[in-house]
């Protein structure tokens, strides 16, 4: 299991980096997650693979203290769903690699998300989505701004 939770990361770690280097938009978020009660910082990296998925990529650290903590690295896939010239919904599903304090764990991820486009180079995005990793299930919130590069 421990093998397999390296090579997990390493994959995830080559997913963010090729999506920040070579991917479409990049951003920053603030996300909160239930089960710890914690806000946190994020990034977030996504490319469009077909004409209506998308693969993003993204690293999230919450923090409140010494006791409680926690960083996730995620890779999703999203279906979109286009719904005017400034909304775009999606659902989603993906993968978790996530660390406590005490614990490290994979697990999956559901949830969707919106996209609002304030222009052709920025955009905002809600995502709530659900990380089940045994002990370690929670929603998680995240709320951000993307940019296209």
């Amino acid at each position: 299991l421990e093998k397999m939770m390296r090579k997990f990361l390493l994959m995830a770690l080559f997913a963010i980096t090729s999506s920040l280097a070579f991917g479409q938009e990049i951003g920053a978020q603030i996300v909160y997650g239930t089960d710890l009660d914690q806000l946190g910082l994020g990034i977030k990296g996504r490319t469009m693979l077909e004409k209506q998925f998308r693969g993003a990529a993204s690293f999230d650290y919450l923090f409140a203290n010494y006791e409680n903590w926690a960083w996730n690295i995620n890779a999703d896939v999203h279906y979109l769903s286009p719904q005017s010239s400034k909304f775009t919904l999606y659902p989603l599903a993906g993968v978790t690699f996530c660390h406590t304090r005490n614990s490290t764990r994979m697990g999956l991820n559901f949830g969707g998300g919106v996209d609002y486009s304030i222009n052709k180079n920025m955009k905002l995005n809600f995502e709530p989505k659900f990380q089940l990793v045994g002990h370690y299930n929670q929603m998680v919130l995240s709320f951000g701004v993307l940019f296209k590069i």
